[in-house]
């Protein structure tokens, strides 16, 4: 775990609370085909290379996602009134079998800040690709993601 100032823990790992789906009424024909079953994997979509516009298109094929904080950081910015204050937030979405996605959000608080930012990383999800990390490691599993 990462440690901050004055030994808090900053690394925070949580589930993610799934948007409203049996309320949701698509936008986008990429959404209307999800709702109507003919796409059952985030594969095919990202496959295709069409974007995700709308988050719940990712909800509705990974129920079961993690969210991890990167940072949340406190912005100003100076207007002719004074100073406005506001938290941005940076946070990674995933569920721990090559699909990811980050996302950045900013608000005057910090809970709607991560909620834009989780927001924003199921509209950025994409795949990784794993290998064996090693030429040395003979145990077969795909484990680590190969970098040149």
């Amino acid at each position: 775990m990462a440690k901050g100032r004055k030994g808090k823990n900053t690394s925070k790992r949580e589930e993610v609370e799934l948007l409203d789906i049996a309320s949701w009424t698509p936008r986008t024909s990429i959404g209307k085909r999800v709702k109507a079953g003919e796409i059952s994997s985030i594969d095919q979509i990202l496959d295709e290379g069409i974007a995700i516009l709308e988050p719940e298109i990712v909800d509705s094929l990974i129920p079961e996602m993690e969210v991890e904080t990167l940072a949340v950081n406190p912005t100003q910015r100076s207007t002719d009134s004074g100073r406005k204050m506001q938290f941005r937030a940076v946070v990674v979405i995933g569920d721990k079998k090559g699909h990811v996605g980050i996302g950045v959000g900013k608000s005057e608080e910090v809970r709607p800040a991560l909620d834009y930012a989780m927001k924003d990383a199921r509209k950025n999800m994409i795949h990784l690709k794993f290998g064996c990390g090693s030429w040395e490691c003979r145990c077969g599993q795909q484990h680590s993601l190969p970098q040149k």
